[in-house]
C-alpha cells in the first residue's frame, strides 16, 4: 500500500500557533497555502514560518529580556533573526536563540527548533534531533507539534516508521482543532493504516476540517462520498456533529456533551441530574437532522443518540423528553455508552420516564463498564450519597479514580476530597492537594479553593511534595490519552 504523503497535503499551520509564538504577536505561515505542496521537507512544507509585528525600539527591549534568560523574548528574537526583516536573516542565530528557550521548556521554541533541524537551516540537518524536539513540544501538548511528530512517524523521518503512532499524535492534534491533524486522521481511516479501514470516522474527520476552511479535507470529503451509501453518509454527519462539539468545548476526551462537572456536586447530597445535567447542544441544521433521522430509523446508533440530542435540547425539534428516552434507549441497548449514560440521567430526574435511581445507576454502571469518564463520576457520585446502589465510599473512590485518570476533572477534584476527609481511603492531604492542583489546573475554580483551603494545613514539604506528585500525575493522565 502507497504511503500517504501527508507532509506535503497536510502541511497546515493553525492559527493558534501565532498566539504562542511571539509576544506582542505573530503570525503563522497561511494554513491554506501550504496544502497544496509539492513533495518537500516537513520545513518548507509546512513548518512555522513564523513573522514579528514588532518595531526597531521594541526589538531591542525584546533583546534586552532575551538576554536576561526570559523565554518568550529569547522565542522572539529567534523568530526575528529567522524571518530577516528587523535584523539580518540570520538562522545561527535564530537557532540559538530558539535553542535557550527551547531548553527553558518553551514549546513553540521546541518546535521551530525541530523546524530548523528538519531542515538544516543554521544547524546541521538532523531529522533525529527535529524528531526528539517536536516530540518534547508535543508532549506539552503543542497541537502543531503533534501533527507534526505524526507525519514523522508516517513517513519514518527521523523516527521508526509507525502509522499507529502517527495516528495517535495526529489525534491528539485533532481533538485539539488541528485542521491538518484532522485531515490526517480522516486520511489514515479511509486508507486503513495503523488503524481498521473506515470510512465513516474518514468522512466525519474531512468534514470537521473542511468546516474549518480546509479546501483539501473538503474535496477529500466529496471524493469519499461518492463511494458511500446514504446511511453511511447520515451517521458520518452525526459523528461528524459530535466531535465538532467535542472540539469546541476543548473536551477532547469527553463524549459527555458539555456536563458542568462541578466537583461540589459529586460529593454532597444532591441529585446527579440537578448538579451536573448535560448542557447538549446540536450542530447540525434540519436538513442534516433528517438525514439523521432516517439513519437512526435504520438502527445506526450513533444517529439515534443524536436524535435523542435533538429531542431532550429541543433547538431543531420541540423538546421531547419521552422521545428523547425512546432514542437513548434504543442506542444504549446497541451498547453505546454516552447514550447508556445519557439514559441514566433521565431516570434520575425523571424526565420522559418514571424516575428511578435504580434504574439510573445500572445504565451509569454499564456506561462506566465501557470507560466513559462522565459516567465512571457519575456512578461514583451515586456510591458516595447512597443514591440507587448502598452506599459505599470505597466503591466511590475507584470510580473517581477511574474517571480522574482519563482526565475529568469533576473526578480529579472528587478524588481529593476523599483523600482530604479520609473517606474509602487512608487520609492523605499530599494526595488529596495534588488532585486538586490537577482539577484546578483545568480552570476548576472549586478546586482551587479546596487547594488553597487545604495548602493552610500543609507544612512546606508536604506542598513540594504534592506538586512534585501533580506534575507527575498529569504527565501520566497526558500519555494515557
Amino acid at each position: 500500500m502507497n504511503r500517504i504523503a501527508l507532509c506535503p497535503t497536510l502541511a497546515f499551520v493553525l492559527s493558534s500557533l501565532p498566539h504562542a509564538m511571539v509576544a506582542p504577536r505573530a503570525i503563522g505561515q497561511d494554513p491554506g497555502r501550504s496544502a497544496e505542496a509539492g513533495s518537500r521537507p516537513v520545513l518548507t512544507a509546512g513548518a512555522p514560518k513564523p513573522r514579528t509585528s514588532l518595531d526597531a525600539e521594541a526589538l531591542e527591549t525584546i533583546r534586552t529580556a532575551a538576554v536576561n534568560g526570559e523565554a518568550n523574548a529569547q522565542r522572539v528574537l529567534g523568530i526575528a533573526y529567522q524571518e530577516g526583516r528587523l535584523v539580518p536573516q540570520d538562522h545561527v542565530q535564530s537557532a540559538g536563540w530558539y535553542r535557550k528557550a527551547a531548553d527553558q521548556g518553551d514549546a513553540t521554541a521546541q518546535l521551530l527548533l525541530g523546524a530548523l533541524y528538519d531542515s538544516g537551516l543554521g544547524v546541521p540537518e538532523d531529522h533525529v534531533e527535529a524528531a526528539q524536539w517536536y516530540r518534547k513540544a508535543a508532549d506539552q501538548a503543542h497541537a502543531i507539534a503533534q501533527w507534526t511528530i505524526g507525519s514523522m512517524y508516517h513517513r519514518g523521518r527521523g523516527v521508526q516508521q509507525n502509522d499507529a503512532e502517527a495516528l495517535k499524535w495526529f489525534r491528539k492534534a485533532a481533538h485539539q482543532g488541528n485542521r491538518g491533524g484532522q485531515v490526517a486522521v480522516g486520511m489514515l481511516y479511509e486508507r486503513g493504516q495503523g488503524v481498521a479501514e473506515d470510512p465513516v470516522r474518514a468522512l466525519a474527520w474531512y468534514g470537521t476540517a473542511a468546516s474549518q476552511g480546509s479546501k483539501v479535507a473538503a474535496r477529500f470529503k466529496d471524493r469519499l462520498q461518492e463511494r458511500m451509501t446514504a446511511e453511511q453518509i447520515a451517521e458520518a454527519q452525526s459523528l461528524g456533529a459530535e466531535l465538532s462539539e467535542q472540539i469546541s468545548e476543548g473536551q477532547s476526551v469527553r463524549r459527555a456533551n458539555g456536563t458542568d462537572t462541578r466537583p461540589t456536586s459529586q460529593v454532597r447530597s444532591r441529585s446527579v441530574l440537578r448538579a451536573g445535567t448535560p448542557n447538549l447542544r446540536t450542530s447540525f441544521d434540519a436538513e442534516a437532522l433528517e438525514a439523521i433521522r432516517a439513519a437512526a430509523v435504520n438502527g445506526v446508533v450513533r444517529a439515534q443518540r443524536r436524535l435523542g440530542i435533538a429531542y431532550q435540547e429541543g433547538r431543531v425539534l420541540p423538546r421531547d423528553h419521552a422521545q428523547s428516552a425512546l432514542w437513548y434507549r434504543k442506542a444504549a441497548d446497541q451498547g453505546d455508552a454516552t447514550a447508556q449514560w445519557l439514559l441514566g440521567v433521565l431516570y434520575d430526574s425523571g424526565q420522559g420516564v418514571p424516575e428511578d435511581h435504580v434504574e439510573a445507576a445500572q445504565w451509569y454502571r454499564k456506561a462506566a463498564d465501557q470507560g466513559l469518564a462522565q459516567a465512571q463520576w457519575t456512578i461514583g457520585s451515586m456510591y458516595q450519597t447512597g443514591r440507587g446502589v448502598a452506599q459505599n465510599d470505597a466503591e466511590a473512590a475507584e470510580w473517581f479514580l477511574k474517571s480522574a485518570r482519563q482526565g475529568n476533572r469533576g473526578g480529579q477534584a472528587a478524588v481529593g476530597i476523599m483523600y482530604e476527609r479520609g473517606q474509602g481511603v487512608a487520609q492523605d492531604f499530599v494526595r488529596a492537594f495534588a488532585w486538586y492542583d490537577i482539577a484546578a489546573s483545568q480552570d476548576s475554580k472549586v478546586a482551587a479553593r479546596y487547594k488553597d483551603e487545604l495548602k493552610e494545613r500543609m507544612t512546606s514539604e508536604q506542598i513540594a511534595e504534592a506538586r512534585s506528585l501533580s506534575a507527575a500525575l498529569s504527565e501520566q493522565i497526558s500519555q494515557d490519552k
